[in-house]
């Protein structure tokens, strides 16, 4: 498959893109990201897989794995963005 460039934001951190490209792309089944810095230095990857779950629901489900030397001095800077319930708060 053919890669595309794509910008990605979060609302954890308001005003900041980071550069990525689509390395995999399924319709309405998968999506593979990656971005990350220079010589492998910091390397992230994020897939999104959307399956059918029971009573009509779709599952979604998010992968992310992170490498590279500097990931211990990265991580610590990096939002959590860790599962939250219906009753957690946004903000």
């Amino acid at each position: 498959m053919r890669s595309y460039d794509a910008t990605a934001t979060i609302k954890a951190s308001p005003g900041r893109a980071f550069p990525v490209k689509v390395t995999e792309f399924s319709p309405g089944q998968r999506m593979t990201w990656s971005g990350g810095m220079p010589l492998g230095l910091f390397k992230g990857v994020r897939t999104f897989t959307l399956a059918p779950g029971s009573n009509g629901a779709t599952r979604f489900t998010m992968r992310e794995e992170y490498t590279g030397p500097l990931l211990p001095m990265i991580w610590r800077s990096m939002p959590d963005l860790g599962p939250r319930s219906a009753s957690s708060p946004t903000a």
